[in-house]
């Protein structure tokens, strides 16, 4: 903080953020975040091969439209305020135009985006819909600060532009995840008979065996290609997905009759199984059981980091410390 804000490097000052750390920290980081997720995936759209993609409805379209617009206005006002007091002679300090500057930009690249053809691409993003979670995140202790600054104009300003934010991030999120549920996984009717046509099964068998995404892995997408084909008809043995090779019974066999045979020629009599048994899946097991035991711990802190907030809630003591855990409870359930 002495770096970042070497005038006002304080970052509570027992009632609230202080200044310089609400704009530059908390306010910045998050336009900064949103901003650079909407010009990559604008980028990466660009490059992209474009594909035929459904309409948009005309009030959607006017509603994602309207609230960036009106909030890249808003922003201008707000900046061209502070650039007026600037000239002027007035007390304006740096971080305050840094932060204004930064929300403007922000929100005229969300605009500009939604010009481009293909902008519910950009916008309906899952990496989208995550940046603008953590923008809403560092922007409510950012409204904190600016209701205690006692400047009317300021505090109004600051309301309607978390409003505005707030509510086209929860339109972003909840349109993303109909729209991926919607184009990915149609589903046919529960009475459709399960026989098994050949000409369609012919059509429908995909190839499982392929390199899948981290995000695809996280979330168990690999396996929706095998389930939407049960549900048309009976699975066989080439709808399944393939095991990896080393999770094949030639694979394990081979590899613990290595571990047994080195075994055997170092030890003879003494040979244990336990032993070669650790050799061949020791260290997987290991790295397995390390994350039992995070797994394990984070669900036993879960429960007395919620006790210790409510705690700090009917005591009425806020700020910084109930901050801290509320984010801490947030990342903790994210983690688990």
């Amino acid at each position: 903080m002495d770096f970042v804000c070497p005038g006002d490097p304080a970052v509570w000052d027992g009632r609230h953020f202080g200044p310089c750390f609400a704009d530059l920290v908390l306010g910045l980081a998050g336009n900064a975040i949103a901003a650079a997720a909407v010009v990559y995936l604008f980028i990466a759209k660009w490059n992209a091969p474009r594909a035929q993609n459904a309409r948009r409805g005309l009030a959607e379209k006017l509603f994602v439209f309207g609230v960036a617009g009106f909030a890249a206005c808003l922003s201008l006002v707000g900046l061209t305020m502070l650039v007026k007091k600037k000239f002027e002679g007035k007390d304006v300090e740096d971080y305050e135009l840094s932060f204004m500057c930064s929300q403007f930009i922000t929100w005229m690249s969300v605009s500009i985006v939604c010009v481009s053809g293909d902008w519910f691409e950009i916008i309906y993003n899952p990496i989208m819909c995550f940046c603008w979670i953590l923008k809403i995140l560092l922007e409510i202790p950012h409204l904190q600060y600016k209701l205690t600054v006692l400047k009317a104009v300021a505090s109004l300003m600051e309301i309607i532009s978390f409003c505005t934010a707030t509510t086209f991030g929860l339109f972003v999120i909840v349109a993303a995840v109909v729209s991926q549920s919607g184009n990915r996984r149609k589903v046919n009717s529960i009475e459709a008979p399960l026989i098994l046509n050949e000409e369609k099964a012919e059509c429908e068998i995909t190839n499982m065996v392929k390199d899948h995404t981290l995000w695809e892995l996280l979330t168990f997408k690999f396996v929706n290609p095998m389930m939407d084909t049960g549900i048309t008809r009976q699975l066989d043995f080439t709808d399944l997905l393939e095991l990896p090779a080393e999770l094949r019974a030639t694979s394990c066999y081979d590899r613990l009759l290595s571990c047994w045979t080195a075994e055997y020629q170092n030890h003879h009599n003494d040979s244990s199984l336990l032993r070669a048994m650790f050799c061949s899946y020791g260290w997987t097991y290991l790295r397995l059981g390390l994350l039992k035991v995070l797994n394990d711990s984070i669900s036993f802190i879960s429960p007395l980091l919620l006790n210790k907030f409510i705690r700090f809630l009917q005591q009425g003591s806020g700020g910084m410390d109930g901050y801290i855990l509320a984010i801490s409870l947030g990342l903790t359930s994210i983690i688990k």
